[in-house]
């Protein structure tokens, strides 16, 4: 849940070309200062 104003955004609604986009077998990491790692593994299509 988020606080009012705030927004979550996935990225689901950007189209980025093939040879940037995630692969299966990667993994995506996002961190943010004073908060943990966030860690997912890109499943094979």
């Amino acid at each position: 849940m988020t606080a009012n104003g705030c927004m979550l955004l996935t990225g689901t609604g950007v189209m980025s070309p093939h040879d940037v986009t995630a692969a299966g077998g990667d993994e995506i990491t996002g961190a943010a200062s004073g908060l943990e790692t966030l860690r997912n593994n890109v499943g094979e299509a």
